[in-house]
């Protein structure tokens, strides 16, 4: 699902809610783009339900907070960007997470690990 480069704003977790309940069920998506757009706020733990996720695009925005350690439980995880961000702390460890290149997370100045 590409949802990127549509002017959204506001919340990150209460925009991917009507997401949700306007499209339907989203345990099976495989790709997420949301990237350049304005949305706030932290990244929603529940996206580690989407277990079969393959990608997932949250770059450019205006997301902050720290990136959830539960998100490491998604082992179909290839790619990850949330680069141009305003996340802060420590970069989760282990499993998909060791895989990402630096590049992934570049542009938020808080994020270290």
């Amino acid at each position: 699902m590409d949802l990127s480069s549509n002017g959204f704003s506001g919340d990150l977790p209460m925009n991917l809610k009507v997401i949700s309940q306007a499209i339907g069920d989203l345990i099976g998506l495989r790709t997420l783009n949301l990237s350049h757009n304005c949305l706030e706020g932290d990244i929603p733990i529940s996206l580690h339900q989407l277990s079969v996720l393959e990608s997932l695009d949250l770059s450019s925005n205006k997301i902050n907070g720290e990136i959830p350690q539960k998100l490491t439980s998604l082992t179909s995880l290839e790619v990850l960007n949330i680069c141009h961000n305003n996340l802060v702390g420590c970069i989760p460890k282990g499993k998909q997470f060791d895989t990402f290149e630096n590049s992934s997370y570049q542009g938020n100045v808080g994020l270290r690990g």
